[in-house]
């Protein structure tokens, strides 16, 4: 299925209406200037993006949807579309299926593809540019490939100096958030996230950079004690989890609490656990249809 629709999501330059006129086909969306005064500004917009993809090359997990076809003098390109979910949950933003499948996406994953946004950030940081404003529109997701995209790039600039906090500045903890709640925005969504990416993006001023967190997270997730919890209230016991879990009636999550060795646990693999407890019990009942309906805007 083919259709115009305005800039927006699946493109490199969201919300750009009056830029671009959009093609989304199958496998690829087309983007054409609006005007032929706006075929400069959109050349300069596919340099930025290409600008980004040498800067990151090299970063594992992060995945570049090709530019199929690109004519500068037409300012007409064929962008290859991004695969799996974005991280709004904006109506009419929406892209690669409902909230309850979003949530379905396993936390893992999701933990790592936090991860290699952050490692992308790093790269654009140490070679002196940075991102002035974070879209989660435009990041994607997709656990069958284990890959992430970024497929609007627009608010990469240079900066020299201060880079890592214009980056905070520009929406980096509310984006590393909406890897785990898609920006669900009800009043319990910080428990869908971790505990230690949590403390991470809640204490992001106080590493120097990027790579400092990075560190910080790849040692979190290889088990090491590289997350400082301080007084966050985190809790490895068996009771604890036991109260958790007896809510749900869940077999399959009793099993799980049952077979986890709480004398060992990693705090990566006690993190992992509880927010997985916590994701299952927003699904309660008929959580899941109100959650979609709601979202998608299609009755309450």
């Amino acid at each position: 299925m083919a259709g115009e629709q305005p800039a927006g999501l699946n493109t490199l330059i969201p919300n750009e209406g009056l830029i671009a006129r959009v093609t989304f086909q199958d496998d690829r969306v087309v983007l054409t200037p609006s005007i032929g005064s706006n075929r400069d500004r959109l050349n300069r917009k596919i340099q930025n993006e290409k600008k980004f993809r040498d800067l990151t090359a090299s970063v594992p997990g992060l995945y570049h949807p090709k530019i199929l076809r690109e004519d500068p003098s037409t300012g007409r390109y064929e962008i290859e579309r991004a695969k799996g979910f974005n991280l709004t949950s904006g109506r009419g933003q929406i892209q690669g299926g409902g909230m309850v499948d979003f949530f379905h996406v396993p936390i893992p994953f999701k933990a790592e593809a936090m991860l290699t946004y952050l490692r992308a950030i790093d790269s654009v940081n140490q070679a002196g540019y940075c991102f002035v404003d974070h879209k989660s529109d435009s990041v994607f997701i997709d656990s069958n490939s284990k890959r992430v995209s970024i497929v609007d790039t627009d608010a990469l600039e240079v900066y020299k100096s201060g880079a890592w906090e214009r980056e905070l500045r520009g929406g980096l903890p509310k984006v590393l958030r909406t890897f785990f709640t898609r920006d669900i925005g009800t009043k319990d969504e910080w428990t869908l996230i971790p505990a230690g990416p949590t403390i991470v993006i809640d204490g992001l001023k106080s590493y120097k950079s990027a790579h400092e967190a990075v560190v910080a997270l790849e040692g979190w997730m290889r088990g090491e004690k590289t997350i400082h919890y301080g007084g966050f209230g985190v809790s490895g016991t068996k009771d604890h989890f036991d109260l958790l879990v007896s809510p749900l009636k869940s077999p399959e999550m009793e099993a799980k609490v049952r077979s986890t060795d709480f004398t060992h646990v990693t705090d990566y693999q006690r993190d992992m656990l509880e927010a997985e407890i916590y994701t299952a019990s927003l699904f309660k009942s008929e959580e899941p249809q109100a959650i979609d309906k709601f979202v998608l805007g299609i009755g309450k």
